[in-house]
C-alpha cells in the first residue's frame, strides 16, 4: 500500500509499465481505488484516464473524470487534454473545441506533459490541449460501445455522424487561426508533434504536395545533435506518407509509398528506417501478383541497407502470409524458422530476467505507448493463425 500520493503514483508506473506482462485497466482501478482519496491525485487519475482511453472505455473515462469532480480533485492540463481527447474520440468535435478555449491557458510543456500546475484562464490554448483537436473520431470503437455512451449524445450530435473533407477543412482553419504562441526558443524548435498533426490533416485533405514540401523542408533543417525520440518521432511523419498514398491498391501504389518513404528518409543522414517502416511498406503489397516474392525481395533490400533490426515478428509474419498465397513455401519455411529462432532468443532472455532480476531502475513517468500497449497478444493470435493455414495447406 502507498501512503503518499507519490508513491501511488510510482506504484501505478511500475505497475502499468511492466516489461514482460501487458497492462490491464481492470488491476489498475482496483489498486488505485484500495488507497484514501487523501493521497489521490490529479497524477495517478491520468495515468487511469489515459489507459482508459487508449483501450476506448470510454465510459470508464467518464466515471473517473466524474470521480475527480465529486472528491474535488483538482485537474492540469494533463488532465484538460484527455478530457478533450475523449471528446474528439467520441464525435464531439465541436464541444471539445468549446472546453479548449474556455479552459485555455498560458502554461504548456516544453519537453514533456506531465506534472504541470493548474489549469488557468487565458485567452491561447495551450500547446498539447490544441494537438488533441487533430484527432479524429474513434469508429472501430464507438459502434462496440455506443450503448454505453448514449446518455454523452446532446445538439452535438451533428459531429460526431459528420465525417465530410468540408467539415475537416473548416477544422482545419480553426485551428490555424488559433495556433498557440510559443516562445522564441521553441519557435526555432518547433515540436515534431505539430508537424506529424499538421501533415495527417493536410494528408486527410488531399494536400499531399502542401505536406511533402512542410516535412521535407523541416527534416532538412534538423541538427544532426537531436536526440533519438526526436528521430522516431519524425520516422512517424515519414510514415504517414506511405499511409496516405493517394493510388488506391496494386503494384503502383506500393513504388510510390517505396519512393515517397526512400525520398525523406534522404533528408537527412540521421533517419534510419525500422521495422515498422518496412511492416507499412510490405502493406501496400497486399493486392499485388507475387506479393510474397516481392515481400521477401525488399526484406533482403531492408537488411542489406538498414541492417537486420528492420526485421521483427510482424515483417516476418507478413511476409509469410503473403508467400503463403503466392504458393511460395520455401519463402515461408524461411520465416518460419526465423520466428522460432527469435522466440527461442526471447525465452532465454525472459528465464534470466525472471531468475536474476531486471537491471532497468523503476520508471519515474511514462513510456511511450509503442512500449505500454505493444500488441504482442494480437501478434500471437496471427501467428497461430497462420501456423494453422500453414498445416492445413501441406496436409498435416
Amino acid at each position: 500500500m502507498s501512503d503518499s500520493a507519490t508513491s501511488l503514483y510510482r506504484n501505478l508506473l511500475r505497475l502499468l509499465h511492466d516489461p514482460i506482462y501487458p497492462p490491464q485497466l481492470s488491476v489498475a482501478l482496483h489498486y488505485h481505488n484500495s488507497h484514501p482519496i487523501r493521497i489521490r491525485s490529479a497524477r495517478s487519475y491520468n495515468l487511469l484516464l489515459e489507459l482508459a482511453i487508449r483501450s476506448t472505455y470510454f465510459s470508464t473515462a467518464r466515471r473517473l473524470f466524474a470521480e475527480m469532480r465529486t472528491y474535488d480533485i483538482s485537474g492540469n492540463i494533463e488532465t484538460l487534454k484527455l478530457h478533450v481527447r475523449l471528446l474528439v474520440l467520441t464525435g464531439h468535435w465541436t464541444a471539445a473545441w468549446d472546453m479548449a478555449i474556455r479552459s485555455s491557458s498560458h502554461q504548456y510543456p516544453r519537453s514533456r506533459l506531465a506534472g504541470l500546475g493548474s489549469v488557468k484562464r487565458g485567452k491561447e490554448i495551450a500547446l498539447p490541449v490544441w494537438l488533441e483537436l487533430f484527432r479524429s473520431r474513434k469508429r472501430t470503437s464507438s459502434n462496440r460501445r455506443q450503448a454505453s455512451f448514449q446518455h454523452a449524445l446532446s445538439e452535438d450530435l451533428a459531429d460526431s455522424v459528420a465525417d465530410s473533407k468540408t467539415i475537416q477543412a473548416s477544422q482545419f482553419r480553426k485551428l490555424m487561426t488559433t495556433f498557440p504562441k510559443l516562445t522564441p526558443k521553441e519557435s526555432a524548435k518547433v515540436p515534431v508533434r505539430v508537424i506529424y498533426h499538421m501533415t495527417m490533416t493536410m494528408l486527410r485533405l488531399g494536400q499531399r504536395g502542401s505536406a511533402r514540401e512542410i516535412v521535407d523542408t523541416y527534416l532538412r533543417s534538423l541538427s544532426p545533435n537531436a536526440s533519438y525520440r526526436r528521430w522516431r518521432a519524425c520516422l512517424d511523419v515519414i510514415h504517414l506518407f506511405v499511409r496516405f498514398t493517394p493510388t488506391p491498391r496494386g503494384i503502383k501504389r506500393h513504388h510510390e509509398a517505396l519512393q515517397s518513404c526512400q525520398e525523406l528518409l534522404n533528408c537527412h543522414s540521421s533517419l534510419r528506417a525500422t521495422s515498422t517502416t518496412l511492416h507499412l511498406l510490405l502493406g501496400t503489397l497486399h493486392r499485388t501478383l507475387h506479393c510474397g516474392t516481392a515481400g521477401y525481395k525488399l526484406l533482403r533490400a531492408f537488411r542489406s541497407k538498414w541492417g537486420p533490426r528492420v526485421e521483427d515478428r510482424r515483417v516476418r509474419r507478413q511476409i509469410a502470409s503473403y508467400a503463403l498465397k503466392e504458393g511460395r513455401l520455401d519463402i515461408v519455411k524461411l520465416m518460419i524458422d526465423a520466428e522460432k529462432g527469435s522466440r527461442v532468443e526471447y525465452g532465454v532472455w525472459r528465464t534470466q530476467t525472471e531468475a536474476l532480476g531486471s537491471s532497468s531502475r523503476v520508471p519515474t513517468r511514462r513510456c511511450r505507448r509503442r512500449v505500454l500497449l505493444a500488441g504482442r497478444g494480437k501478434e500471437e493470435a496471427k501467428w497461430r493463425k497462420l501456423i494453422s493455414k500453414v498445416r492445413k495447406k501441406l496436409g498435416e
